[in-house]
């Protein structure tokens, strides 16, 4: 029951490193950095970088470059490799 609290915990060291974030940050700091962020743009005239956030970049992670085209039948043969394609 602690692990699952400690996992719910964003202010946890336990949850920040298993989600692969830098370091852990409190709800309330990730609100403020929103709104931040949010008053920021506002503001200025040009598009202003965000501030840093401790979890990873998913942006870089999904849908770059390097995305594999694949055909119907090798989209099938992976979800259903029980089935023979004959």
């Amino acid at each position: 029951m602690l692990m699952r609290l400690l996992m719910t915990d964003t202010n946890s060291r336990l949850q920040a490193a298993v989600a692969g974030w830098e370091y852990p940050v409190s709800r309330e700091w990730i609100m403020a950095a929103q709104a931040f962020d949010l008053a920021h743009a506002v503001a200025s005239k040009q598009r202003p970088k965000p501030l840093p956030r401790p979890w990873p970049d998913t942006k870089s992670k999904i849908g770059g470059k390097k995305m594999v085209r694949r055909s119907m039948e090798d989209v099938r043969a992976i979800l259903r490799p029980q089935q023979s394609t004959e």
